[in-house]
């Protein structure tokens, strides 16, 4: 799942905590704490992204 499919699913969500696990290394560790960052508060404070070990082709 995309980071814009749980935004725009994110009313049927009734988890705790969301997990996000694999990134594209595409994305930098940066892009990718700013992607959440920019969540709406009520789903940004669910979600966790485990990025320890994460290799991206940009650093």
């Amino acid at each position: 799942m995309h980071l814009s499919e749980i935004m725009e699913h994110s009313q049927w969500f009734r988890n705790k905590a969301i997990v996000l696990t694999h990134f594209s290394n595409r994305y930098s560790l940066e892009d990718i704490r700013q992607a959440v960052s920019r969540l709406q508060s009520k789903l940004h404070s669910k979600v966790v992204g485990l990025t320890e070990g994460f290799k991206s082709e940009y650093r």
